[in-house]
């Protein structure tokens, strides 16, 4: 009895587990990138790679394309008008998404977008508005952040000022900066500019989530501060050389590198005169490049952290992919990677058409373009399918 009872519940259950699924796979928590654009030796076309080196869409894309994050990815036609589809087997639109001006990337249970109507709104991964945002600091918004940073949003309007608001549309810190910030482990770095005119000058410091200064004296190192997380301080000396210190000021890495940045995990990516390499919170070299000509952590600002992707390491003119503890991934090398992937996401904004200007905000570039043909486009590497096909 107990198993007939089972058994007619069991095509319930299933429904009630993809259901659960399909919802679990639409809340995008932390940003995490599931595909990379990538131009191959031998193409003239982009394509994108998985972390495993899997190339995805070989011979199928015209263009460009943003990276998948949380399943999703932004396609841009030759009218300029954007889209956000679901990396599934057949891209799939997402209602309400479509016909956009500009749009960011899907995480943290949202996407933030300029819709047709020159207006920021942020929307779930099923193109329901939760909000949109006209003005901040008493002036039209035209610029934002293209993800969400630990739950905030950063917003700049035509004056150039830059504010941030939460999850729900509340204003958490005013338009009182000069650039784009984001956070990263409860703090932001920003650009207070004091004074007008000819005479402004530009204070760099530190914020908390609530928009509050984080005092000096809790940042006990003798040098400037450049990044912050939970426990330690990388900083700079009067050289520029860069070392790294716990928060109560001990020294853990003296000032002798010539870069150095928090990587994948409890890694760091430093450099010296010689070659690039990741070392541990000790100073013990883990892994090296190789005498690589440049290295990219490609997980920054959330984007590729805690997945396999790690970093990006330029020879020449040739690209290469490594996964976070340093290792190659794939077989090729790359002539081109997204740009978005060496500079950190970039701002999205409330353009009329491409390449049109906005005064008071600092020019920055879109997504990448694609000339996409919906039926050309038939299969996609299984590990990018989302979700899969028998959730559909």
């Amino acid at each position: 009895m107990k198993l007939r009872q089972f058994t007619d519940l069991a095509p319930g259950l299933f429904m009630l587990l993809c259901l659960s699924y399909m919802l679990s796979a639409c809340r995008g928590s932390e940003a995490r990138m599931e595909g990379v654009p990538v131009k191959i030796v031998w193409e003239e076309d982009w394509c994108l790679v998985n972390p495993s080196g899997t190339l995805i869409y070989e011979n199928m894309i015209s263009g460009e394309i943003s990276p998948i994050v949380n399943g999703c990815f932004n396609i841009t036609d030759e009218q300029g008008s954007v889209g956000v589809y679901r990396a599934t087997s057949a891209p799939r639109a997402i209602s309400g998404l479509q016909g956009l001006k500009s749009a960011g990337y899907y995480s943290e249970g949202v996407i933030p977008v300029f819709t047709a109507d020159g207006v920021l709104r942020v929307c779930d991964g099923f193109g329901r508005e939760r909000f949109h945002l006209s003005e901040i600091g008493g002036s039209k918004v035209v610029a934002a952040s293209a993800i969400f940073s630990e739950g905030i949003l950063s917003v700049g309007n035509e004056r150039g000022m830059w504010g941030a608001v939460d999850a729900d549309g509340h204003l958490v810190v005013g338009a009182r900066y000069a650039a784009e910030f984001m956070f990263h482990n409860g703090t932001a770095q920003v650009s207070l500019p004091e004074g007008s005119g000819m005479n402004t000058t530009y204070r760099t410091l530190f914020i908390d989530r609530k928009g509050h200064e984080v005092a000096a004296e809790n940042f006990p190192v003798s040098g400037t501060v450049t990044e912050v997380s939970d426990t330690y301080i990388i900083y700079s000396d009067a050289d520029g050389h860069r070392g790294l210190a716990r928060k109560d000021g001990s020294v853990m890495l003296a000032p002798r590198y010539n870069s150095l940045e928090f990587g994948s995990g409890h890694l760091l990516l430093a450099s010296n005169a010689q070659r690039y390499y990741l070392i541990d919170m000790r100073g013990n070299i883990v892994s090296d490049f190789n005498n690589a000509d440049e290295v990219v952590y490609i997980g920054r600002w959330g984007v590729g952290r805690e997945n396999g992707f790690g970093y990006a390491a330029r020879f020449g003119s040739l690209w290469t992919l490594y996964d976070p503890t340093g290792n190659r991934t794939g077989r090729y090398d790359y002539v081109a990677i997204g740009r978005e992937l060496l500079s950190g996401p970039e701002p999205i904004r409330a353009v009329a058409s491409r390449g049109e200007e906005l005064s008071g905000v600092d020019s920055v570039a879109g997504f990448p373009t694609l000339e996409f043909e919906a039926d050309s486009v038939s299969a996609v590497a299984d590990s990018l399918v989302f979700p899969p096909d028998s959730l559909k």
